[in-house]
């Protein structure tokens, strides 16, 4: 589980890099799989530091241990990828 810790801002970085050298205005796709990327990242790190409350924290991990989400994410960025190409 330790790797999960470093590759996940790690991988956050290239996403984001990506995404501002590379911007299409043809689809909003790949923002949008940005955005659930920042989001479930965000919520594993609230989870991890204990920085949200403790009502927060149960919902927060079960988002993002959604294995849909994932999937949803995967999907989504995939698809507006195949459109920008």
């Amino acid at each position: 589980m330790w790797l999960h810790y470093y590759l996940n801002p790690a991988i956050l970085g290239i996403a984001l890099w990506h995404w501002l050298s590379s911007r299409c205005k043809s689809s909003a796709l790949p923002e949008l799989g940005l955005i659930v990327m920042v989001t479930v990242i965000a919520l594993g790190f609230l989870i991890k530091f204990k920085l949200c409350p403790k009502t927060f924290r149960k919902y927060a991990y079960q988002i993002h241990t959604q294995p849909v989400i994932f999937v949803a994410m995967f999907l989504v960025l995939t698809v507006g990828h195949l459109i920008v190409d």
